[in-house]
């Protein structure tokens, strides 16, 4: 069904009575004697049913008003006129009044008894109030409003008595019949032919003795017009062809406000006929010359898509509906009573932005056929007009407070349901809302309003008000909400919807939705979109593409004044960063099974056709979901880029002499002149448009872009996997195929790609070629220094665009966005160094620097501190920065690694590293490179070869303008650090002349390599414990059983102690006539592992250790340990352990060892009571030792750092500390935050500490601050009843603990190094499904002493198990309904009380099952309700 509008046309008015004035005497004369009263008859009205096919929408009638007792009224079947009978008591007679409504010939009849007068609602002025009187006493007044998207009428209908002619309103009889009531609207058949069946314009001359002239006189005209119903509907004046201006010899005029171009091939019109095609583009409007009627007729048809109308008519009569309802490539006639017919259909292609419209019309003076017939468009595309759906009221100056005034509507809490009604049709938004509205609804919302189920990410989003919902699309960029108006007493629906793998972004309200492609789409800008300027939806979209997140900003409002606030506005979204989804690109095709031979015969074309026409060509692109990636012209194969000379199909502008393979004559591709970079456009006959694709690799920029059209990606290089083939496609319609190999080496990429145009799943193609089969291209050069993206940057600049002041500091999305403009992002290492991590190789510093270089030469500079940390490794060829950057909120890290062993010179910023090879290095000459001018590396180095030394010299500057100065750090000024020492046994042997290795040779090797003070003495020995090998050159404590079964060869005895995850071993190394001692302990109770090679030994923490990966520990590269420990999800860890000698500095190493491969070991079972490290530690002790100041109050950050260290609790600690004021514990009260919504009792805590309590009612998280030490630290405990687990931890350590065994009631303790301890007692109450739990906290600076902290969290606090622990049987095994009713006194048929019945559902564990308000009996109800009306 379709929504009619019957108004915005020329007027013209039809009045009429049926009787005839002598009827009047009827109401004159004597008067007539009273007639007996009759009992009302209760009639059923004639509604027709759904399935009637003259009226679907009848049904509708249901919201019929209760009459007065003195009226009585019959509703005909067509639903759109109304009998009533009115007891007029004061003249004890009857009355009987009609109004009957047509919206198909824009008329309304009025009747009084036997008065009947008819009128065009073409002359009606909607909602004004009018009066039909009969003899000045009796009165009907009418008013009525069209709500034409509703396809409704509503109706005021009063009848008065007032017998004072000189006071006409002074009345003694008032009744109001309708009050606002709702008429839906029967759809009208716009193919109606001639009003006179079977007409003949000759006949009827003939009948009316006429003469039958060229052009008929002006009176016949009238009468002809008069008879054939036409007279009301012409317009006057008529139209005139002179006034379309500019006609062009086939007849037409196009707007100057119409793009030139934008309508191309229309036809040629005959001559008596002229259109012109409208500013938007969207219309057109014709003017006929009728030389036989010596009329001019006026026919348009206008898709006002702004305003969601579409229209099509002849003079005044027309048919308007919404552009939403039109039914598209289907055939429609619209009829001017026979006379003129115009034939129209449109089809819509949405993503070439275009309606494409036939249209013929025929002029006919006979039923059996036409005198003139004419094609007005054939498939002519009419482009889309960008619509501002951000505009004022679309009443001028509106105010709702006026308007109701005017309306006569009180304003209150909600509005009747009328005015809204009205208030939709005059802000035009009628035809967008969808009935039924959306749903607000609070299943699967969390307590801030968002449903995120959906949503796989953990995404921070803000409070919404309590009538608005939102939820998260399953790829999380976007929202979808629905927000309740109480004064209008309806949801809108709103959303924001963000593909970026589709690339399209869906905004809409209700059913107004704008899906633009991403392609076209200006991101980091506010957005507007309003319905009727009432509900407005403001956003602002910002991609930070190398974080992959997008920032999304959202707001919504209510406004109903042109001038003053709004009645709602919020805030959904403001700068929530989601993440962007990966793209999981399906193999299928866009439609399964879709066959282009079938898809032709459906729309009755030929298989064997071997091009589409236009039309259907945009249909197949739109189909198969292709069209919103093309581009729109197409590339052209005959621009210059694409001109080969005969070439084999390219054009080549690479200067080095590449071989390109031959290619197919119906395509032809570019070779850019960096000889990485290529375009080519290919014919696709069948289609008849060229398709574009192009591939660039940009080394220097780190960059590859690919693209089929506007479907392009950019990858980062240094993330691209090369060597493995790639799919890129639309829907496996366009498809490439590629893969890329670089060979860095020799500069040098190789490259296969093919390219197809498929048009059916799974085959033949309509397109195949081969465009590159491993073709060698060669890689360009890059300049070390690249210099801002922008050459004229400048940062302040940068903070005017942004609005920015200058003196604030920027937010974490601001920081996003300054990186992402300076091209930084991706050279970002996503751990930034630290300065501060105990852990880091920058910690232990002195005036800035920390190094392991020995030499004594190496005189290292003094170094800001406040910013800047380097460290030196004991090569003292490899210099490290950590650098702090405060503009951006973060540290960089910064290298010069000079390695002249292998001839290179390393230099990295971040992620970005280049190697510049020693034959390419000029001594004492500056080298520089940057970080896209924000960070700059310069550096210069001196060979003195005499002095055996190098002398390094190093600076690096951070600069925020292009031509500015810059904060400049001198890290090396001419540093001399020694050249390292090559080593090479045979070599050594050579210029001694040894044959093999004496003694005083053996160490006279270790002390050249520099080894001989880190070896044991004496050294280990095989044959002495604990290496008495007992089994497969194995001495075995471990009480378990572990797979020591592989043999390890006679060089090696290894032992295993009684911990069991523990080795040392003692291993010949034959070239040196020595034994060397090694050693690998994993404590995991201690969370540490200790490795040691000889005299060496390195610890590692546990608490962050990656296991799995394979770690080496070096003596000097003469002595190598390499070891991998994985952590089984068993109860075992799993070693891999290798030793190697390695006598030449490079070439193989003369002696391996495996030492254990894949060996499983029993983890041991630790105690969390974990106290202090020293037994017995006091803080003043501590500070004394340490020198350290303290002020009594807080440690300073120094003292705190090496404390931390001390106790052995730093590695423990969470790097972003839990904050008490931010959520989850904020708001609070007593210290408490609960999103668990059961009754639960919690005790007050002391001001340090702030807790939460989950949702699940069953886990609770605390903050506390320790002020001594200026942190917090965070605890937390996770009873979980449905998984029989329970967690607790402080900060990292984190104890898990399995309930099935579990000793409920005993007292627990978790202790991490004395420092932080918890206390907690767990009692378990199955039949009343709640845990009782007792938890302590306390915080201590000495062993022995009382705590600085101690807080009770909670004290035997009962906390409800989650609704998850359900049962299918009793939860008591034991439970009997009589012994339960007879503990209470009571028989088992006896009634049970409230709180009976409470108890009960108690016991049964049912209470959380049940609903908080119960269903209602009320026998069977009936789905429809029949009306009765009396009579």
């Amino acid at each position: 069904m379709e929504d009619e509008n019957n108004d915005e046309t020329e007027q013209s008015k039809m009045v009429h009575a049926d009787a005839d004035c002598k009827r009047n005497s009827l109401i004159s004369g004597k008067p007539k004697p009273p007639l007996p009263k009759k009992p009302p008859v209760a009639v059923k009205p004639k509604v027709l049913t759904k399935d009637n096919s003259e009226d679907k929408d009848c049904s509708k009638l249901v919201d019929l008003p209760n009459l007065p007792l003195d009226v009585s009224c019959h509703i005909p079947e067509s639903c759109m006129a109304a009998q009533c009978c009115i007891d007029v008591t004061p003249i004890n007679k009857t009355i009987s009044v009609n109004i009957s409504l047509d919206p198909c010939v824009y008329e309304i009849e009025i009747a009084i008894e036997v008065l009947h007068v008819k009128k065009s609602l073409l002359t009606y002025v909607w909602g004004e109030e009018e009066t039909l009187s009969l003899q000045g006493g009796i009165k009907l007044k009418y008013k009525v409003f069209d709500l034409a998207e509703d396809r409704m009428y509503i109706v005021d209908l009063k009848f008065e008595l007032c017998l004072e002619y000189t006071h006409p309103n002074d009345c003694i009889w008032n009744i109001s019949i309708f009050d606002k009531q709702k008429f839906p609207k029967p759809s009208c058949n716009w193919d109606e032919g001639f009003y006179i069946p079977g007409f003949s314009l000759n006949k009827w001359l003939s009948d009316n003795t006429y003469d039958n002239n060229a052009t008929l006189d002006e009176y016949m005209v009238a009468q002809l017009m008069e008879e054939m119903r036409l007279r009301p509907y012409l317009k006057d004046p008529q139209c005139n062809r002179a006034s379309y201006f500019n006609i062009t010899q086939n007849g037409w005029n196009i707007s100057n406000g119409c793009e030139a171009g934008a309508i191309m091939d229309l036809p040629s019109l005959q001559s008596r006929l002229s259109c012109h095609i409208t500013n938007s583009c969207m219309g057109v409007d014709c003017c006929m010359d009728v030389q036989k009627l010596g009329l001019s007729l006026n026919f348009y048809l206008n898709l006002d898509i702004c305003n969601n109308r579409f229209t099509v008519g002849v003079e005044n009569l027309n048919r308007t509906i919404s552009i939403l309802n039109i039914e598209f490539g289907t055939i429609h006639t619209f009829s001017f009573m026979g006379l003129l017919k115009i034939n129209y259909q449109i089809y819509d292609f949405p993503s070439e932005r275009v309606f494409v419209v036939n249209v013929n019309m025929s002029l006919c003076l006979e039923s059996s056929g036409c005198i003139f017939q004419q094609t007005i468009l054939r498939d002519i595309k009419l482009p889309k007009p960008l619509c501002d759906f951000s505009q004022g009221f679309p009443v001028k100056d509106f105010s709702l407070t006026h308007w109701l005034e005017k309306q006569d509507v009180v304003i209150s809490k909600t509005l009747p349901e009328y005015t809204v009604d009205l208030l939709f049709h005059q802000l035009g938004i009628s035809g967008y809302l969808k009935d039924p509205g959306c749903i607000q609804s609070t299943n699967n919302t969390n307590s801030f309003g968002w449903n995120t189920l959906a949503c796989s990410e953990n995404i921070s989003l803000p409070h919404l008000p309590n009538y608005v919902s939102c939820h998260l699309p399953n790829y999380c960029t976007g929202l979808l909400c629905c927000m309740m108006v109480p004064l209008l007493q309806r949801t809108f629906e709103t959303h924001v919807l963000l593909d970026a793998c589709a690339y399209k972004l869906s905004i809409g309200i209700e059913k107004l939705v704008i899906n633009e492609s991403l392609f076209d789409y200006t991101l980091n800008t506010w957005k507007t979109v309003s319905l009727g300027n009432m509900i407005r939806l403001e956003f602002k979209i910002e991609e930070i593409r190398v974080e992959k997140i997008y920032l999304f900003d959202a707001k919504m409002s209510v406004c109903f004044e042109t001038h003053g606030d709004c009645r709602y506005k919020f805030d959904i979204l403001n700068g929530v960063r989601i993440p962007e989804q990966p793209c999981s690109w399906s193999d299928d095709f866009v439609i399964p099974g879709f066959n282009i031979d079938n898809w032709m015969s459906d729309k009755g074309l030929s298989s064997s056709l071997k091009q589409l026409p236009p039309i259907l060509t945009s249909q197949l692109l739109e189909d198969l979901d292709l069209a919103d990636y093309l581009l729109n012209p197409s590339c052209d194969q005959s621009a210059d880029k694409y001109k080969t000379d005969h070439n084999h199909g390219w054009n080549s502008e690479c200067a080095t002499n590449v071989t390109l393979p031959d290619l197919p004559d119906s395509i032809t591709c570019h070779l850019d002149n960096t000889c990485t970079g290529f375009s080519c456009c290919a014919d696709i006959e069948f289609i008849d448009r060229n398709v574009n694709i192009f591939l660039t690799i940009d080394p220097c920029n780190y960059k590859l872009n690919i693209g089929i059209e506007k479907y392009q990606f950019e990858f980062f290089l240094m993330d691209f996997e090369f060597g493995i083939e790639k799919k890129f496609h639309i829907g496996k319609v366009i498809e490439v195929r590629y893969k890329i190999t670089d060979f860095p080496g020799m500069s040098l990429y190789y490259i296969d790609m093919e390219f197809k145009v498929c048009l059916n799943d799974g085959g033949p193609c309509a397109f195949e070629a081969t465009i590159f089969s491993n073709t060698e291209l060669p890689m360009v050069h890059c300049h070390m220094s690249k210099g801002f993206l922008d050459s004229n940057w400048s940062i302040s600049t940068w903070y005017t665009e942004m609005n920015i002041n200058t003196s604030e500091k920027l937010s974490t999305s601001a920081i996003l966005v300054l990186l992402d403009t300076l091209g930084v992002s991706p050279f970002l290492k996503k751990k930034e160094c630290s300065r501060q991590d105990p852990s880091s190789i920058f910690a232990l510093q002195y005036q800035g620097w920390s190094t392991d270089c020995k030499s004594s030469t190496t005189a290292l500079p003094h170094l800001d501190t406040s910013v800047i940390t380097c460290y030196l490794d004991d090569s003292c060829n490899n210099v490290q920065c950590c650098l702090d950057v405060d503009l951006i909120d973060r540290s960089l890290h910064f290298f010069l690694n000079f390695d002249p062993c292998n001839y290179v010179i390393k230099v990295g910023i971040e992620r970005l590293e280049m190697d510049i090879f020693l034959t390419d290095y000029q001594w004492g000459k500056w080298k520089e490179m940057d970080l896209f001018g924000i960070l700059k590396i310069k550096f210069l180095i001196n060979d003195l070869s005499t002095e055996q030394e190098y002398a390094i010299s190093m600076t690096a500057s951070v600069c925020l303008e292009s031509n500015g100065t810059c904060q400049e750090f001198h890290i090396l000024d001419r540093i001399r650090v020694p050249k390292p020492v090559y080593f090479s046994l045979s070599k050594y042997m050579s210029e001694k002349g040894l044959i093999q290795l004496n003694q005083m040779a053996v160490l006279d090797v270790l002390e050249t390599l520099g080894v001989s003070s880190y070896l044991k003495s004496p050294s280990c020995d095989r044959n002495a414990a604990p290496f008495t090998v007992h089994n497969n050159g194995w001495s075995n404590d471990c009480a378990s059983t572990i797979g020591l079964n592989e043999v390890i060869s006679g060089h090696s005895s290894c032992y295993s102690p009684d911990k069991c995850t523990a080795i040392y071993c003692c291993t010949d190394i034959p070239q040196l006539n020595i034994t060397v001692n090694t050693g690998i302990d994993l404590d995991i109770c201690d969370y540490r592992l200790t490795v040691s090679l000889e005299e060496v030994t390195l610890e590692y923490s546990l608490v962050d250790y990656e296991y799995g990966s394979k770690k080496k520990f070096s003596l000097f590269g003469l002595f190598d340990l390499s070891f991998i420990i994985k952590d089984l999800a068993s109860e075992n860890v799993m070693f891999s352990v290798n030793i190697s000698a390695c006598l030449e500095s490079t070439g193989i190493c003369q002696f391996e060892q495996i030492l254990m491969k894949d060996v499983q070991l029993p983890k041991p079972i630790c105690h969390m009571n974990l106290g202090f490290k020293n037994p017995n530690f006091t803080l003043t002790e501590f500070l004394s030792e340490k020198e350290l100041d303290f002020d009594g109050l807080q440690l300073s950050a120094i003292a705190t750092s090496v404390l931390l260290q001390e106790l052995g609790v730093a590695p423990f600690l969470l790097k972003s500390q839990c904050d008490p004021t931010d959520t989850p514990y904020y708001p609070r009260k007593m210290g408490w935050s609960k999103d668990c919504q059961k009754e639960v009792t919690l005790i007050a805590l002391d001001e340090s500490t702030a807790c939460y309590l989950y949702d699940s009612c069953t886990g609770i998280s605390c903050c506390t601050t320790v002020e001594m030490i200026g942190r917090s630290i965070n605890t937390y405990l996770t009873l979980d009843p449905c998984n029989k687990r329970m967690s607790i931890g402080i900060e990292k350590f984190t104890v898990n603990i399995s309930l099935f065994d579990y000793n409920f009631g005993k007292q627990e303790h978790i202790k991490l190094f004395g420092f932080v301890g918890l206390d907690y007692v767990i009692e378990d109450h199955p039949i009343d499904r709640k845990f009782e739990v007792t938890l302590d906290l306390t915080v201590c600076l000495e062993s022995n002493s009382s705590c600085q902290i101690s807080v009770p969290i909670l004290k035997n606090t009962v906390l409800p198990k989650s609704v998850c622990e359900w049962k299918s049987d009793f939860i008591d095994p034991n439970f009997s309904y009589k012994e339960f009713m007879a503990g209470k006194g009571l028989s088992t048929d006896s009634t049970l009380s409230v709180n009976d019945r409470i108890d009960l559902m108690e016991t049964l564990g049912l209470t959380d099952f049940l609903n908080t308000d119960q269903c209602s009996i009320v026998g069977w109800i009936n789905g429809k309700m029949e009306t009765i009306i009396l009579v």
